[in-house]
């Protein structure tokens, strides 16, 4: 007698593996949320640990001190999107020069807007030697596009951070 002997699944085997596929594919989305809140979480003590930075090396070494986006050849630009940089700026001119000295850098990650509004709207944020800003006190607000939730540090003109979190989609 010849008899082959047939390898597969049972019906419940099969539905419990239905199931558990399931669950997971559903838990996916609210887990990318968890992840998003997260990334948004560490860019924003990233970011308000370097303008900290900027603002303490600039009372320190009595020195101007630029926080900015940084092109390929030392120059700020806009928009304030992935490696921001803060640097002594010994003639204030907000340009990497020659001999002038990078203090620290963060890399924003994807999915992630900074936006700078202020009394000075523009490409760099600059702190003079007393730890005072040049007239750019405002607002960045950072967030994620996945998520509704949005993340504030607003500056003022003594160089001092406030920071809040919001329940609000990117503004445009």
């Amino acid at each position: 007698m010849n008899t082959k002997t047939i390898k597969g699944f049972t019906l419940h085997e099969l539905l419990i593996s239905t199931a558990i596929v399931s669950v997971l594919a559903w838990s996916m989305g609210p887990l990318g949320q968890v992840v998003a809140k997260q990334r948004l979480q560490a860019a924003h003590s990233e970011l308000a640990t370097l303008i900290s930075m900027a603002r303490w090396q600039a009372m320190t070494n009595t020195s101007r001190v630029t926080l900015c986006p940084l092109q390929d050849h030392g120059r700020c630009q806009l928009p304030w999107s992935g490696t921001l940089t803060t640097f002594i700026d010994n003639n204030g001119n907000r340009t990497l020069d020659p001999g002038e000295e990078i203090i620290a850098s963060i890399k924003l990650p994807s999915h992630t807007t900074l936006t700078w509004r202020g009394m000075n709207p523009t490409h760099s944020l600059h702190f003079s030697g007393n730890g005072m800003t040049f007239v750019s006190n405002g607002t960045f607000t950072l967030c994620h596009t996945n998520i509704d939730e949005t993340r504030r540090i607003t500056l003022n003109k003594q160089g001092r951070l406030k920071s809040e979190s919001l329940n609000s989609t990117c503004p445009h």
